[in-house]
């Protein structure tokens, strides 16, 4: 991800599946950005981060480890990048520009 500060951080779940149920269970960590956006990679393992809230991050540096947490039926990444807004549910994902 690009470089910011880290203001969430939940690596504490161990279960996954392949229905809802497992929603509430994802791992994830979720940096802000100077422009305003956030990204967010998400289904890491448990105990995995490598960061911490309030902790800034430099573009490219590895912040978890992917693994298996919440609704998932195998291990993958994935990657959201939102930024806030007033109307529910409070977010609108972006389309993810990537550096050549």
């Amino acid at each position: 991800p690009l470089e910011g500060q880290v203001v969430k951080v939940v690596d504490t779940n161990d279960k996954f599946g392949p229905t809802g149920d497992f929603a509430d269970y994802l791992n994830y960590i979720t940096i802000k950005h100077a422009n305003g956006e956030f990204s967010q990679p998400a289904h890491l393992a448990k105990g995995s981060a490598l960061v911490k809230e309030g902790d800034y991050v430099k573009a490219g540096q590895q912040v978890g480890i992917t693994g298996n947490s919440g609704w998932m039926t195998k291990p993958h990444l994935h990657f959201f990048v939102f930024k806030g807004i007033e109307e529910s549910p409070g977010f609108v994902g972006l389309k993810i520009k990537f550096n050549k």
